[in-house]
């Protein structure tokens, strides 16, 4: 019902609260730019960057972080109200803004987001990421459109999961209206809005919905993926993601599907028609194991040092100091496990590759293209240690080209969150930080990506997370199942 209220209201007046300073000055610029013409892409992408190199400017990247940081952008029953309303028209304090003038700059920034990150100023790294990880207006008008149309509920899920409610049960119920699920209508999904169901049973039925999903790339059991069996709520079964939990890192999902090079993922080519299989509160899946885990570094790239939560804690070239310094005594120490201690096995060209795909998850940050970070690996590991590392990082960041540069980014982004391991085949992966050695690697027909799974009786396991497996993320696993190389079984994971 608000859904329809809000579609058809003339206009939606957002309040983001009381004005203050900052306010003010974020009001008074994105007026400003909103007027501001350009006469191409090029004159954009100078004046853009010749805004941020500015240090007198500082002031206004610090009243945009705090204006898009204001609790009204985290609520989840707003996404609705943004998404179908016609006209939006926004107030802090007394200060209004329309929503293209809130818009504008925004679009700015994410056209031109590569000129931005080549040609930053170092001390301002940590903030402008943290800028423009926070653009939360324009994330939510990407949804809007004309013919009333929105994603699919297992994006939605997946994007809005950092959103906060009340009612846990609303991470859910609040976006069924705005949402898509093949053979259902929107009737039928607001139909299912039912506060007698648990948290528990409301979770486990957004698997269901989203398992109803047929196009390759977004197998029915992808969604078990996105789950945090180590964090968040430990009542839901170890497959059922807690929409309520923030987790601090990207997921497969995000690396992968984002830039959908190809249609066919480690599950291979399965029957559009298969549905998921759950019985109470057992996921039963078919699937082979394909590795076990022998060694799980003790190390991973921390994810709760880069988030940052206030302007004051991202202090200048400090903390991306520490960031760049904790990925590279991370890096060493993954290094070691791959090629032994003293980097003996350094010039063995195949585990070279098979360890920078490793670091990156196979693919550049935010690029269409398969990277190739060979040579950049290589320079790391021919430094011997962090402290040969350090002792050439300003020099190297001041010639650093554009492939230096996507190969930090995508190893410390992608990696971030998760540990190395190295299997009992030889073979290397990036496994959540709850891994251990012992665990299975598996590969779930219907299930975009590998995971690890933990046995407990007989055939039943839990699910320990997601994981990349070099040489096993486009199908491989299947082509041996089917050669003979592994025996396809039944997991009833719990």
């Amino acid at each position: 019902m608000m859904r329809d209220i809000y579609a058809i209201a003339s206009r939606v007046v957002v309040w983001l609260g009381p004005s203050d300073s900052t306010s003010k000055t974020c009001v008074e610029f994105l007026k400003q730019v909103s007027l501001r013409a350009f006469l191409n892409r090029e004159a954009e992408e100078d004046w853009l960057v010749n805004f941020m190199n500015d240090p007198s400017n500082d002031v206004i990247w610090k009243s945009l972080f705090d204006f898009t940081r204001r609790e009204y952008w985290r609520r989840m029953w707003i996404v609705q109200e943004i998404v179908t309303a016609k006209n939006i028209s926004v107030y802090c304090g007394s200060d209004e803004l329309t929503w293209d003038e809130v818009l504008k700059f925004m679009y700015l920034v994410y056209r031109n987001l590569r000129a931005l990150s080549k040609h930053r100023r170092p001390e301002m790294v940590t903030r402008f990421m943290n800028v423009c990880d926070g653009l939360l207006p324009a994330n939510l008008n990407n949804m809007k459109n004309t013919e009333g149309r929105h994603e699919s509920l297992w994006a939605n899920l997946s994007f809005f999961r950092y959103y906060r409610c009340t009612d846990e049960r609303d991470k859910v119920f609040s976006i069924l209206g705005i949402s898509s699920v093949e053979g259902e209508t929107r009737e039928s999904l607001c139909g299912r809005i039912d506060y007698e169901m648990d948290m528990k049973e409301v979770f486990i039925e957004s698997v269901r919905l989203c398992g109803k999903y047929s196009g390759q790339g977004y197998g029915p059991l992808t969604l078990i993926c996105l789950s945090t069996p180590w964090a968040g709520n430990t009542s839901l079964p170890s497959w059922v993601p807690d929409w309520t939990y923030w987790p601090d890192m990207m997921a497969l999902q995000g690396i992968y599907h984002s830039l959908r090079l190809g249609d066919i993922f480690a599950s291979g080519v399965y029957n559009n028609n298969m549905t998921v299989n759950i019985e109470g509160d057992v996921l039963v899946a078919s699937g082979v194991q394909i590795d076990t885990l022998a060694i799980v570094a003790k190390t991973a790239i921390g994810a709760d040092i880069t988030k940052q939560e206030s302007w004051e804690s991202m202090v200048p070239g400090r903390h991306h100091t520490f960031l760049i310094l904790h990925a590279y005594e991370t890096f060493y120490a993954w290094a070691k496990l791959a090629f032994g201690h003293r980097l003996e096995g350094i010039e063995d060209e195949e585990r070279i590759d098979m360890f920078w795909r490793t670091l990156c998850c196979n693919r550049a940050l935010q690029s269409a293209y398969l990277p190739d970070f060979k040579d950049q690996c290589k320079k790391w590991l021919r430094r011997g240690n962090t402290k040969g590392i350090m002792q050439f990082w300003e020099e190297d960041m001041r010639n650093a080209g554009p492939a230096e540069k996507a190969w930090e980014q995508s190893f410390m982004r992608h990696a971030r969150g998760r540990k190395f391991a190295v299997m009992e085949s030889g073979n290397f992966g990036l496994v959540s930080g709850n891994a251990r050695e012992g665990d299975e690697v598996a590969v779930l027909v219907g299930c975009d990506f590998p995971v690890i799974l933990r046995g407990r009786k007989g055939e039943d396991v839990v699910l320990v997370g997601e994981a990349y497996v070099d040489g096993y993320m486009k199908g491989r696993a299947m082509e041996e199942a089917a050669e003979g190389r592994y025996m396809p079984r039944e997991f009833r994971i719990h």
